[in-house]
């Protein structure tokens, strides 16, 4: 079996870090092997944190990869259609994920993934829904809650694979254009051209950037 790829070094700085960030990133970082065969004593002795700190950041060991995801998610995935376009929203998503391919592997394989994979789908679910309503000004019928519910099913499944496989294949420009080809029609083209002009609080750029690093 091939091993996972390291976490990626290389993409450009863009964001801010937000407080504790760090300490939650040395504490994935921390998580060197399957994450149901480690300790919290194990991740911070390797993390070189006390359990208080591990506890002050963390509920649970199975909440680590949870965290990071949904980071890049609030920052990026959820942005199409309001900020971003789903090439620049996917494709920023899904290279900061791959920055921590390795502890994102490992702490995937955890009793808690498929509970974490409902939670994200309907964080999805209502994130698309919010865009087509505050930013496209659109009410979604029965029709578009059915696209929206199938795509975050198909988004979040895929993403979960990739995962599970080390986040090495396919690589992350080619797992965006797959997903953004998924996209039902109806909802891509209501949601295809942002709404709003790029927030400059967030020091983005509008560009197709690899994701952040801090």
């Amino acid at each position: 079996m091939a091993s996972p790829p390291k976490s990626g070094t290389d993409a450009p700085d863009i964001l801010i870090a937000p407080l504790g960030f760090e300490t939650k990133r040395r504490i994935l970082r921390a998580v060197d092997r399957p994450i149901r065969s480690l300790s919290v004593a194990d991740i911070c002795a390797a993390a070189h944190i006390s359990r208080q700190t591990f506890y002050n950041h963390f509920d649970s060991k199975n909440h680590v990869s949870f965290w990071f995801n949904t980071f890049s998610r609030t920052h990026f995935l959820d942005a199409a259609g309001r900020t971003l376009t789903w090439e620049q929203s996917l494709l920023k998503h899904l290279c900061t994920l791959s920055q921590e391919a390795r502890p994102l592997h490992f702490a995937a394989q955890s009793d808690e993934l498929f509970s974490n994979m409902n939670r994200v789908k309907a964080l999805r679910r209502d994130a698309l829904v919010l865009t087509l309503r505050k930013y496209q000004d659109i009410e979604p019928d029965d029709e578009m809650l059915f696209y929206i519910r199938g795509y975050a099913n198909l988004e979040v499944d895929c993403c979960a694979d990739w995962f599970q496989g080390g986040l090495k294949y396919p690589s992350a420009s080619e797992l965006a254009c797959y997903l953004e080809a998924c996209i039902p029609r109806p909802l891509y083209e209501v949601t295809k051209t942002p709404r709003s002009e790029w927030t400059e609080g967030l020091g983005l750029s509008r560009d197709r950037g690899q994701g952040l690093q801090f």
